[in-house]
């Protein structure tokens, strides 16, 4: 047999699968018959080792599991909506004058306690002869910048007296580091008093001010503005 012989395509047949090489070896009718059932074997070895690698089981079924966000809930003087009013009149020169305490209280979950003064509008109000005589043509009635405001919160003063003025804390937040627990009631007292130093100017001047306390979740950051 020539070499040309021995390298010609050639079919082999197994079942129903046709392979076709161009450079493809002769192989013997029993070398064929040996590998199928070696192949036969083997496939048959990986059915059985599917069901020997099998181990024992158990799952359990929980439903209609649930999940809901917390509440915190901040009250003043006994009500959920902002119901207080900051009023003080006859306001002098060097003279603290205390607002009716409030009573704080953080529902359903411990919290800590922010307050904020902003919104602050001031106008010249009724004026008298000895105001005008004083502004002699130019209004001034700047009074939150010359009235001093403090703050104590469960006995603790957040903001120390003569620190502060109304309009220096506008839109600033004072928060407390403590941790207030649920269903407590947290007093607070604030107080405003005019510097010393205020003159004539200000008789009958006023400011509206809008005051806000914030409940805080034990982990939240303080706010910044």
């Amino acid at each position: 047999m020539s070499f040309k012989d021995l390298f010609t395509k050639r079919s082999l047949n197994f079942s129903s699968i046709t392979y076709s090489s161009p450079y493809e070896i002769p192989q013997s009718p029993k070398r064929n018959q040996l590998l199928i059932s070696l192949v036969t074997i083997g496939l048959f070895a990986s059915v059985i080792g599917v069901g020997t690698y099998t181990y024992f089981n158990d799952t359990e079924t929980s439903t209609d599991n649930t999940l809901v966000a917390g509440v915190l809930d901040l009250w003043v003087n006994g009500e959920s909506t902002g119901s207080w009013f900051v009023s003080i009149g006859d306001m002098k020169p060097g003279i603290a004058n205390l607002t009716a305490p409030l009573m704080l209280r953080i529902v359903d979950n411990p919290g800590k306690i922010c307050q904020k003064i902003s919104s602050i509008v001031c106008d010249q109000g009724n004026q008298t002869p000895l105001e005008e005589a004083e502004e002699n043509g130019v209004p001034r009635y700047d009074l939150a910048s010359y009235t001093y405001f403090d703050l104590n919160v469960d006995g603790v003063p957040v903001i120390p007296d003569s620190l502060y003025t109304v309009a220096g804390r506008q839109n600033l937040w004072f928060c407390m580091d403590t941790v207030f627990p649920a269903v407590t009631d947290i007093p607070v007292i604030q107080s405003f008093h005019l510097m010393d130093t205020v003159t004539d100017w200000a008789q009958g001047d006023y400011c509206n001010i809008t005051e806000e306390f914030m409940a805080l979740q034990t982990n939240a950051p303080f706010p910044t503005s």
